[in-house]
């Protein structure tokens, strides 16, 4: 085993030492590998159960505010805001439209990624990487019908891989279980909105939707499609 990958070993098993010392929940850990410093990037199942988390009532501020956390905090590396944002284009497409609500609210913190800059030892500016999936992302959140276009997409892709047998299964993507079957208010200025059951979600006039009503979502995960 050469010195990088004792390096590697430390750094996962301080990580993991740190996951239960802050006494982080099932969820946030989830979250918390999925942004990690390790050179590999998630994988899709990763992605694709954090997704679901953001269907569930008590789940979704866990996975959000962790979330923001790993993109936002003042030591995170690189790295860690990379597959922070990674993660977010990745919610934003196949996860509850909470997501994209919550995103849009949080578009200043997103702009300024836009700028961010860090050059490795040698010399490598890998802020590029920060910058671009940043823009890409406030370009998405900006623009409905790309919005709309991205999750069908996404939602083509999973009943895909999943195969026809998932509409006849009681959880999205093959999993057992309800997602986005609660209806959900959302607080805050304006009123707020409502997501139905079919996680489609009603404005109140917030800011970033213009009190539009918007609807990313034919159906929640595990519908048969249209």
């Amino acid at each position: 085993m050469n010195v990088g990958d004792l390096f590697n070993k430390a750094k996962s098993a301080v990580e993991s030492a740190k996951n239960v010392v802050m006494n982080y929940s099932e969820v946030e850990v989830k979250v918390r590998e999925a942004t990690n410093e390790e050179k590999w990037g998630c994988s899709g199942t990763q992605m694709a159960d954090i997704a679901k988390c953001t269907y569930s009532y008590n789940d979704f501020p866990e996975v959000m505010g962790m979330l923001w956390k790993r993109m936002f905090s003042e030591s995170s590396t690189w790295r860690n805001i990379y597959k922070s944002l990674l993660l977010l284009d990745y919610i934003v497409k196949n996860g509850s439209e909470r997501v994209i609500e919550e995103s849009r609210e949080r578009m200043y913190d997103i702009r300024r990624l836009q700028n961010y800059k860090f050059e490795d030892d040698n010399g490598k500016d890998q802020g590029v990487n920060v910058s671009h999936k940043a823009k890409d992302i406030c370009s998405l959140l900006q623009d409905d019908e790309r919005l709309r276009a991205e999750r069908k997409k996404a939602r083509m892709n999973r009943d895909k891989y999943v195969g026809q047998g998932s509409s006849k299964s009681s959880g999205g993507w093959g999993g057992s279980g309800s997602y986005g079957k609660d209806s959900w208010s959302g607080g805050g200025g304006g009123g707020g909105g409502r997501y139905d059951e079919d996680e489609r979600y009603s404005s109140g006039g917030r800011g970033g939707s213009g009190g539009r009503s918007s609807r990313y979502r034919d159906s929640p995960p595990g519908s048969p499609s249209q």
